[in-house]
């Protein structure tokens, strides 16, 4: 490979000198919390009071329970077992929460002997109970051929969902209503044939827009070069080509030296602008469009991309989220492998990076390694399916993993302290700002009772990080929520002063 890589970073200097990443031990057990097996097969959503739903494989069902904020099981609520009768052994895959309730995707035997795999869809209450009102007793199964199985989901505000599978022959995206049932109007009866296994692209992720559209997301490979690139292609709402994005509704994102695989993408719509996460066996960089057309933003790093960053001592790393946190900022998180030695096995790996794309040195070295578990138990961090932004200073980690000893496991894991670089928001711990109505359902006004100023500038960020909303207003002036879906939300005051306070209100 050629040694044509722009930037490259001896970790082991930075990790030891690091420390603004830290555990949050009051959290679980010293920081981690165990949400039983299985690796592949288990996923957590968070709930608007800060709670965790998790869903695992277990006696041949999704087992579902509910972790507390504080990181211990609620024994209370218990252990719900979702079923599909005798002979019907359930792998989750995903599970997403929209409107109140837990949506979640996966593989099902089609008959006793296991010689074939279907797909299924279910939807549960968010007390963990089957709502019948959907499918078939709560259930919609789909058939594509020997071995289906379920790559991704997501879901709009209506509650329709979008199921994308991997058949025999073909991957699909499915468009499923609230009912359970095809949305017509989308594809072909309410399938997308996105393409043939044996043609390029090769897509597994979809993420819907808010404005209805969607995008496909995967590699491309060229047959000159026998290089892979990221490659993203944009759908209308009804499932074909927008060819307004790009060229001709598809983007290529490509170096000349590297194959390099799609990781993640994370809109931004305040910046009318997508971040896409590139990375190779060894290195990873970032590219930012502009969401309207597919162009780069060239007021980015350099050109829309950043340099490469490698890492010489750890060969392998697997990013798997990018969140833009309320400051702007950006952190990355995913694996490291064989990092000084065996020992370092798929460790737990962040990166941060300030809004330009630079490593962000204002409070660490950008880099740092973590245990995947409490000490002693060598679990690997295999599967990353979540990352949840609490508040300013503040994030959780759901991961699982196997080893040889121990076996299979799922974790959260809490971090806390100064590396989500948000250090200018002043604490409100004496409410000198209020948001009210709260909860609310339209719109909210901030009180401020020091009675000093009359503006501030503001931002509404969700519990994903994700900036939802920002604008200019007064004191005591109504500020629209209406079209923010339920849950809970922060507004970031900025006075002028310089100084920035953040307030929490629940969208009803």
């Amino acid at each position: 490979m050629k040694k044509n890589i722009i930037l490259i970073f001896l970790l082991f200097t930075y990790f030891f000198n690091s420390q603004s990443i830290s555990l949050d031990t009051t959290f679980g057990n010293g920081g981690y919390s165990t949400y039983y097996a299985y690796n592949d097969v288990s996923d957590v959503v968070m709930l608007s009071d800060g709670q965790f739903i998790t869903c695992t494989y277990g006696d041949y069902n999704i087992n579902i329970r509910k972790v507390n904020q504080n990181g211990a099981l609620d024994n209370v609520f218990g252990t719900k077992v979702i079923s599909m009768g005798v002979n019907k052994s359930l792998l989750p895959y995903k599970m997403l929460l929209q409107n109140n309730k837990l949506i979640i995707v996966g593989r099902v035997n089609a008959n006793p002997t296991y010689s074939n795999m279907d797909v299924f869809i279910t939807r549960l209450n968010i007390d963990g109970t089957l709502d019948t009102t959907f499918g078939t007793n709560g259930f919609k199964t789909f058939d594509f051929g020997n071995e289906d199985y379920a790559l991704d989901l997501d879901v709009d505000n209506l509650g329709n969902s979008y199921f994308y599978v991997k058949s025999y022959n073909n991957k699909n995206l499915l468009k499923i209503k609230s009912d359970g049932l095809l949305d017509s109007s989308f594809g072909t009866n309410g399938i997308l044939q996105t393409n043939s296994l044996s043609t390029d692209p090769n897509l597994n992720r979809v993420y819907l827009q808010n404005d209805g559209k969607f995008i496909l997301a995967g590699s491309k490979s060229n047959s000159i070069s026998n290089l892979n690139s990221t490659y993203l292609e944009r759908r209308l709402s009804n499932g074909t080509i927008d060819s307004s994005f790009g060229n001709n509704g598809s983007i290529s994102i490509v170096d000349s030296n590297l194959s390099i695989g799609f990781s993640n993408l994370e809109f931004d719509y305040i910046n009318n602008s997508i971040l896409v996460l590139n990375q190779s066996n060894s290195s990873f960089f970032l590219s930012k469009i502009y969401l309207d057309s597919g162009s780069y933003v060239s007021s980015f790093a350099n050109n829309g991309n950043t340099a490469k960053y490698s890492f010489t001592d750890a060969p392998n790393i697997e990013l798997k989220h990018i969140k833009k946190l309320s400051n702007s900022k950006i952190l990355i998180a995913g694996n490291v492998s064989n990092f000084f030695g065996p020992q370092y096995n798929k460790k737990l790996f962040f990166v941060k990076l300030d809004s330009n794309g630079n490593l962000d040195y204002s409070s660490s070295s950008g880099f740092q390694v973590f245990n995947t578990t409490p000490p002693n138990t060598s679990i690997r961090a295999d599967y990353i399916p979540k990352l949840f932004i609490l508040d300013y200073n503040s994030f959780v980690l759901a991961y699982s993993g196997d080893s040889v000893t121990y076996g299979k496991k799922s974790f959260l894991t809490k971090f806390s302290n100064e590396f989500l670089g948000v250090e200018n928001i002043v604490p409100n711990n004496d409410n000198a700002f209020i948001a009210y109505p709260n909860p609310a359902s339209e719109f909210i006004k901030v009180s401020n009772l020091k009675k000093s100023l009359n503006s501030f500038d503001f931002l509404i960020y969700d519990n994903s990080g994700k900036i939802i909303k920002m604008g200019q207003s007064e004191f005591e002036k109504k500020i629209n929520i209406q079209s923010l879906t339920s849950g809970s939300y922060y507004i970031v005051i900025k006075i002028k002063n310089e100084e920035k306070y953040q307030v929490k209100f629940i969208k009803i």
